[in-house]
C-alpha cells in the first residue's frame, strides 16, 4: 500500500505537536498518554472498564505521566460511556479538575 506524502507529513506534524508541552502536561507525558490511547483503541484484548490500565501492569517501566492519567486516558478512549460521577471525582481529585 502506498501512503500519500501529505498524509505522512500530517502525521509527523501531529506527533510533533503532541510532543510539545501543553497547559498541564509535559511533552513526554503527552506522548506517553497518546500511546496509551492508541493502545486502548487498538487493544485486541481490552481491559474491562473496572480494571485500571496501571493496575493491569500495562504501564511501561518508569512512566512519566501519573498512573491515574493513564487509567483515565484508556477508559475514555475505550469505555467513555462507563465513566461515573464518582470516577470523575476521584480522577479530578488526584489529577486536578483542569488537567483531567
Amino acid at each position: 500500500m502506498i501512503i500519500r506524502e501529505d498524509l505522512i507529513e500530517a502525521h509527523r506534524q501531529a506527533w510533533e505537536h503532541i510532543s510539545r508541552p501543553g497547559s498541564w502536561w509535559t511533552g513526554a507525558q503527552r506522548v506517553e498518554l497518546a500511546e496509551t490511547v492508541i493502545e486502548a483503541v487498538t487493544d485486541g484484548e481490552p481491559l474491562p472498564p473496572w480494571v485500571g490500565f496501571a493496575a493491569a501492569g500495562r504501564l511501561r517501566p518508569e512512566p512519566v505521566a501519573p498512573s491515574m492519567a493513564h487509567d483515565m486516558a484508556y477508559r475514555i478512549a475505550r469505555h467513555a460511556g462507563t465513566i461515573t460521577r464518582d470516577r470523575y471525582d476521584a480522577a479530578a481529585a488526584e489529577l486536578g479538575a483542569l488537567p483531567y
